[in-house]
């Protein structure tokens, strides 16, 4: 399969960074998470995913995640 592309509809499922306070330590764990929206810029650092927007506007909702976090990007629907 050929890998998502700038506005392709994506999933992204990564290892989200956590901070624990006054627990024990078998109990600190990495938080899993999964971010979808249209990917909306890749490099060897980050991707970003819009998950909102604002008609006629350069401004929404987006996430940053780097890449060393991240365990797999899923196409949801190519952009057309």
């Amino acid at each position: 399969m050929k890998p998502a592309n700038i506005g392709d509809h994506v999933s992204v499922k990564f290892d989200d960074i956590a901070g624990y306070v006054n627990v024990n330590i078998a109990d600190v764990k990495v938080a899993k998470a999964t971010n979808e929206g249209v990917m909306i810029l890749k490099n060897k650092d980050v991707v970003i995913i819009q998950a909102g927007f604002y008609d006629k506007e350069t401004f929404g909702d987006y996430t940053i995640i780097p890449m060393g976090c991240v365990t797999s990007i899923k196409i949801i629907k190519r952009k057309k």
